[in-house]
C-alpha cells in the first residue's frame, strides 16, 4: 500500500514528471566504455549479472544467471536421490497399475 500511495505522489510532482519535451530533464552523465557485476535478490531468488557497455553507453554484452540456474544442482540431487529410493527400495513392482487397454479389430 506504502508503495501505490509513493507512486501517486512522485506522478503529482511537478519536479519528477515533465510532459513537455523541451523541459524533460536529462541526467548529466556521460556514457563511457565499462563494465558492471552485481548480485540483486530478487522475487524468485537471486540475480547475478554482467553486463558491458560501449563508448555510447549501449549494452554490447550480457550475462545473467538467474536462480533456476544456481538450483539445478540440488534439484538435480533431490531428483537422483528420490529415484534411487524408488529403484532400490523395489517400489514399482509393489504398484499395481491397472492393465493396459488393447484396441481390438474385427
Amino acid at each position: 500500500m506504502e508503495a501505490l500511495e509513493n507512486v501517486e505522489k512522485y506522478l503529482k510532482d511537478d519536479d519528477i514528471v515533465e510532459t513537455e519535451p523541451a523541459k524533460l530533464k536529462v541526467l548529466d552523465i556521460k556514457p563511457i566504455v565499462g563494465r558492471g557485476v552485481g548480485i540483486v535478490e530478487a522475487a524468485r531468488g537471486t540475480l547475478i549479472y554482467d553486463l558491458k557497455s560501449n563508448e555510447d553507453g549501449l549494452c554490447t554484452a550480457a550475462n545473467i544467471i538467474v536462480s533456476t540456474n544456481l538450483n539445478t544442482g540440488g534439484i538435480e540431487k533431490e531428483v537422483m536421490h528420490a529415484a534411487n529410493t524408488i529403484l532400490q527400495g523395489d517400489i514399482l513392482s509393489k504398484i499395481k497399475l491397472p492393465a493396459p487397454w488393447v484396441k481390438t479389430t474385427k
